[in-house]
């Protein structure tokens, strides 16, 4: 069984919470594992803009899960001091690990 974490988890809303679904077949097979650095903009609306791999897990298409992932979520958009959304930049950390059951 696959396993993602996300350490942002109080930042997110919405229903999804890991990128289990999206560890890449071939790469489970493989048994590859790793940690995918991603960073975004999150948006006033809570969206993902310019999501880009800031540090590579070593194979190239848990980065492109990775990438997709991030922009699946739901995000609350962070606030100036007067309590307006604004954009915001974020860098996360998304683990790629295959636990045996």
């Amino acid at each position: 069984r696959s396993r993602t974490r996300t350490p942002l988890s109080g930042c997110l809303r919405g229903s999804r919470r890991s990128c289990d679904d999206l560890y890449p077949a071939l790469d489970k097979r493989l048994s590859h594992e790793g940690v995918t650095q991603v960073r975004f903009t999150v948006t006033s609306e809570g969206s993902v803009a310019n999501a880009t791999v800031a540090k590579s897990s070593g194979f190239p298409s848990l980065d492109a899960a990775a990438v997709d992932c991030v922009g699946r979520f739901r995000w609350n958009a962070g606030t100036n001091p007067g309590g307006q959304p604004i954009d915001q930049t974020i860098a996360l950390n998304i683990q790629w690990n295959l636990k045996q059951q």
